[in-house]
């Protein structure tokens, strides 16, 4: 070429493809490793987490599976159930029954490994089956468990490990469900008879328990105080219409009623009382509240809540005689017996 000849022209445009792909990286394939049989069965037979856990074991063991197992598996299987699981099952004796002494009995039966379709489906089987899910998800079928079992055996063996009579486990047991019981049959009172639902202070008063000229004692301890109120509540009338209760409270920190007020009181069934300053109550939370109330010692804020029930005593007959007759929870346990 001269160099008088005219430079090539070069061109911005694109190069127009020619058909062929460009090469793509080729990402490295990772060889599968080859599948464990042994580990795979080991998981599927111990691991919590095996999916046997979940299934219906009856999609899995039954008549249909069974007979597409080989003679020799079966074979192997039927050794595993009892003899009553075979068709040609015959009833026998043992040689040492006593029956025997009386004439031919029948011998077992050889079994030609072919269970019963029934066997699959029996209340037995399916109690197992669900035996064995529930112990393969706790983890009783791990080695770790298995470990543990082994060691006990050998203690136990060896009498270096002291393990209680059943019968003393069961009474343990069934002592604490006891218990366990009473507790609950307790709570369920308390919640449903808090003192105003099946008996009240008025049916206490309607039925004789409480009389007019009784005294009741009450006592509670403040332990944010240090301080034990003890005060006695004097019944002075019991109103005819609804049994409510008027009392008297001495209105100071002092325990007893006094006795000018007291002598005040009629005859009991012989008219009413002398017009003397009192209280009316309908319920023993109330009367705990005047008590209190009177003795001015622990404000309406600082009194924690209670059992009014168990805090007042019918200390009965205030004329001098007073008889412990127990608290007003115990007296209306004794209502409600009589009741019942």
């Amino acid at each position: 070429m001269s160099n008088d000849a005219p430079a090539p022209r070069r061109s911005t445009r694109t190069q127009a493809p020619t058909g062929k792909p460009h090469p793509q990286p080729q990402t490295p394939v990772k060889a599968r490793k080859p599948v464990d049989r042994d580990e795979q069965l080991r998981v599927l037979l111990y691991n919590p987490k095996s999916a046997l856990v979940n299934v219906d074991m009856l999609d899995l063991i039954n008549a249909s599976t069974f007979a597409a197992l080989s003679p020799a598996v079966r074979a192997r299987l039927a050794g595993l159930l009892p003899p009553t699981a075979f068709h040609d099952f015959v009833p026998f004796l043992a040689a040492t029954h006593p029956s025997l002494q009386h004439g031919p009995v029948a011998t077992p039966s050889s079994n030609e490994n072919t269970p019963a379709s029934t066997i699959f489906t029996s209340p037995h089987f399916l109690s197992a089956v669900r035996t064995f899910q529930d112990h393969l998800y706790s983890g009783w079928r791990t080695p770790t468990h298995s470990e543990l079992v082994r060691k006990f055996q050998e203690g136990v063996n060896a009498a270096t490990i002291s393990v209680p009579w059943k019968d003393e486990v069961w009474a343990a047991d069934t002592r604490a469900e006891e218990e366990e019981a009473a507790a609950e049959t307790m709570a369920t009172a308390a919640v449903l008879v808090p003192g105003e639902k099946e008996c009240r202070l008025s049916d206490l008063a309607r039925s004789g328990f409480l009389k007019v000229g009784d005294v009741l004692a009450f006592k509670r301890r403040f332990a944010a105080h240090s301080l034990t109120v003890e005060k006695d509540i004097l019944i002075s009338s019991i109103s005819a219409r609804d049994h409510t209760i008027c009392a008297i409270i001495a209105p100071s920190p002092q325990r007893a009623v006094p006795t000018q007020i007291s002598a005040l009181l009629p005859e009991k069934g012989k008219g009413r009382a002398t017009q003397t300053p009192s209280v009316t109550v309908a319920s023993p939370t109330q009367l705990e509240n005047e008590v209190l109330d009177a003795d001015g010692r622990v404000p309406r804020d600082a009194r924690p809540n209670g059992n009014a029930w168990k805090a007042i005593t019918g200390d009965l007959d205030g004329r001098g005689s007073r008889e412990n007759c127990g608290t007003l929870f115990y007296l209306r346990s004794c209502y409600l017996a009589e009741q019942s």
